[in-house]
């Protein structure tokens, strides 16, 4: 099967299978068309929250295609993803997302292909935020929500992409209906939203500050990721 169609299937694992060989049979290929493989490959490693072998797939490009503007957005992404700068992360996956969608990006398909693995990461990537925000607080103020999640304080803006059509729509979601999705409860008289803890109790406390919240967000992070190693 090609990549495009089981990047539609959200079938990562069959894509990192298939790039995986093919790099493999071309790994003394020096030509930008390597990108074919190892865009959807670092993509679909992404998604999945399998980091060190995206940064395997990116380090052993040959210098020239590691200097194309795509593998530069790939491993910026990458990058902010592997240091937890949450803030930074949904930039750079717009970022890479409008690359993708450019007019003159060199294989349309591919484009394409990117756009739709760009959505899933973004989806994937809230989604185990939202969960370690759920083990590290009692209640978020929503300013530090929508830092950590990209979200807007009174709508959040969330993009479907259709592939047929190679459009992107935007449609608007009030914050209180992604809490509930998400089974967080959103306190609009304190601007505050309450996740389900059911994990980590002793970390959290009713009313986290500034100065504390993300110090503690940081240390579940980095529990969580010290215990998946």
């Amino acid at each position: 099967p090609q990549l495009s169609d089981l990047a539609e299937e959200r079938n990562f694992i069959g894509i990192i299978n298939i790039a995986e060989l093919h790099d493999l049979n071309g790994s003394h290929d020096k030509s930008h068309t390597r990108l074919l493989l190892i865009a959807p490959l670092v993509l679909a490693y992404m998604v999945l929250d399998d980091l060190t072998p995206a940064h395997h797939a990116l380090a052993r490009l040959p210098e020239n295609v590691s200097l194309h503007p795509l593998s530069h957005a790939l491993a910026a992404l990458l990058a902010s993803v592997s240091e937890r700068q949450y803030e930074n992360t949904y930039g750079r996956a717009q970022e890479l997302f409008q690359m993708s969608q450019q007019s003159d990006f060199p294989d349309p398909r591919l484009g394409n292909t990117l756009a739709l693995m760009v959505n899933d990461f973004v989806d994937e990537f809230r989604r185990r935020t939202f969960a370690l925000v759920s083990r590290a607080f009692a209640c978020l103020q929503v300013t530090e929500a929508q830092r950590l999640l990209g979200l807007g304080q009174k709508e959040v803006l969330s993009s479907e992409l259709y592939s047929r059509h190679r459009t992107i729509f935007t449609k608007l979601v009030f914050l209180s209906e992604v809490a509930n999705d998400n089974r967080w409860q959103y306190d609009s008289t304190n601007d505050v939203l309450r996740p389900v803890n059911n994990f980590l109790p002793g970390l959290v406390a009713s009313k986290p500050g500034p100065p504390s919240s993300r110090m503690t967000f940081d240390l579940v992070a980095n529990s969580v990721a010290a215990s998946e190693v």
